[in-house]
């Protein structure tokens, strides 16, 4: 399970940034983070986390499950496929939007645009960490704390990602700008944004799923 966990985490947040790179040069912009930007958003900032994920609690329903489940054969669940693809999309257009909105509406500096795109791609991976703890519930309903390994990951991200908006010599290492309370106001609403959708995400492809088996079970 806690495999799944980082797999989903993984692949979530690597296809995220090949997409938006991706559409950015397919329509002629220029790029929306810069490879040295990208490295430190998957070294640092995620790498923490994938390692932390190993740490897991087992959930309760566990016991419950019939073996095949397990089985090496499927690594993914046909949810967990689903919740992958979902949140690539939605993250993936999400960001591209932001990034239109900033470079053409707005009109910020292309050095400035990236800075708030690097921030807000390494706010997401943060912040739903947090959100990928239990596939089944929400995570407001379960123990933030249980694993006190993502807690100490998710506070040194946080302090790496605050160095690199903050030190000056990190700034100049990733061609970063120093933002303005508008700046961080936008990085801090892409990750909330994110969250909220991962969550809505894990209500349809699990909340109504086990709905659907209660009322099966209930109908018998």
């Amino acid at each position: 399970m806690n495999l799944r966990k980082i797999l989903v985490y993984l692949l979530s947040t690597g296809f995220s940034e090949i997409v938006l790179i991706a559409t950015s040069l397919a329509i002629g912009l220029p790029l929306p983070v810069l490879p040295a930007q990208i490295l430190w958003v998957n070294l640092i900032e995620e790498g923490f986390m994938n390692f932390a994920f190993a740490f897991e609690p087992k959930e309760s329903w566990i016991m419950k499950a019939k073996p095949s489940v397990f089985s090496s054969k499927r690594l993914l669940t046909n949810a967990n496929k689903q919740m992958i693809m979902v949140i690539v999309f939605f993250t993936s257009f999400f960001l591209v939007g932001l990034f239109l909105v900033l470079h053409f509406i707005v009109k910020y500096p292309i050095e400035y645009t990236r800075t708030i795109m690097f921030g807000a791609l390494s706010v997401d991976s943060i912040f739903f960490s947090f959100s990928l703890k239990n596939f089944k519930k929400p995570f407001w309903k379960i123990n933030l704390f249980s694993n006190h390994y993502l807690v100490v990951a998710v506070g040194i991200s946080i302090g790496f990602l605050v160095a690199a908006l903050l030190v000056p010599q990190l700034r100049f290492l990733l061609t970063l700008e120093k933002l303005g309370l508008g700046g961080l106001l936008i990085v801090a609403g892409a990750g909330v944004t994110n969250l909220i959708f991962i969550e809505t995400t894990k209500h349809y492809l699990f909340g109504k799923k086990k709905a659907r088996k209660a009322l099966r079970g209930a109908k018998r």
